[in-house]
């Protein structure tokens, strides 16, 4: 992740998991995070991801079968607000992909799955931090279970007044 006055902070490492936390991407420091970058090794296929920035909307979908293509902004100091990550060929068939996200006033979301969105619109806030785990189909991810008071996506216009 690259993140307000931290600049790229080392890479974050996924896991294939049921039931435990990976490292995070970016901090929960209230720093905004601007851009993101993923890879992926040890299983054919990619994951696709796109980022939605302040006053300039989705970004493009980068993919870990491309390293020079990232999602967010560089140089344009624009807060994430939002990320959507899918998987495809290989590693589509054989794991689902979970990730949550840290966002501003919120602090961490539920766990959003290949597909869905993580982070809030409407509200103006940064997202801080993701984390991502894969999780063998078939297999339950605990996680996921954990907190359902909360939900991965916070929409504004549709879901009304802060959560907290």
């Amino acid at each position: 992740a690259y993140v307000q006055k931290g600049g790229w902070l080392p890479w974050g490492k996924a896991k294939l998991a049921t039931d435990e936390e990976t490292a995070m991407a970016g901090t929960t420091e209230n720093l905004r995070m601007e851009t993101i970058q993923m890879q992926l090794s040890g299983v054919g296929g990619a994951v696709e991801y796109r980022a939605y920035c302040a006053k300039k909307g989705w970004t493009q979908w980068a993919t870990t079968a491309d390293t020079k293509h990232y999602a967010g902004t560089k140089g344009e100091s624009r807060r994430v607000e939002i990320i959507q990550l899918r998987t495809s060929g290989q590693v589509e068939k054989l794991y689902d992909i979970y990730f949550r996200t840290y966002c501003e006033k919120f602090g961490w979301l539920n766990w959003a799955k290949s597909g869905e969105k993580a982070g809030t619109q409407g509200y103006a806030y940064k997202l801080e931090a993701v984390q991502v785990n894969f999780v063998r189909k078939g297999e339950t991810f605990k996680l996921a279970d954990q907190n359902k008071m909360a939900k991965s996506f916070y929409d504004k216009t549709r879901d009304g007044a802060d959560p907290k």
